[in-house]
């Protein structure tokens, strides 16, 4: 199925980023704090916020692309994405040919 990915960071009480890719991100989000459906990391460092979001254009293929592109960068590009997600959304084009938009509900 087409455009229905998100690929997220979440903001862990450590300081550290996550980097994961969904369907809803809220609900994910809320299994990474509630249940065992979250991922190993967020079990050790509990998250405490969703740093950005984005919704992806094509299959989730391209989201699972964008999420190894995100988690192969340094800790710095990460807080910069976070800070400005429209840089990712423009590297991602560049280099992946992967279509991305900001979720603006969870850009604070």
């Amino acid at each position: 199925m087409q455009g229905k990915y998100c690929v997220y960071m979440l903001l862990c009480e450590n300081g550290s980023l996550y980097t994961g890719y969904t369907v809803e991100p809220e609900k994910r989000f809320n299994e990474h704090l509630n249940s065992k459906a979250g991922a190993r990391f967020t079990k050790s460092f509990r998250p405490v916020a969703i740093a950005a979001c984005w919704k992806v254009e094509g299959t989730r293929g391209s989201a699972m692309r964008l999420e190894a592109f995100i988690k192969r960068q340094s800790t710095a590009l990460k807080r910069d994405f976070a800070r400005s997600p429209l840089i990712l959304t423009v590297m991602a084009e560049e280099s992946l040919s992967v279509k991305a938009a900001p979720v603006s509900r969870f850009i604070s």
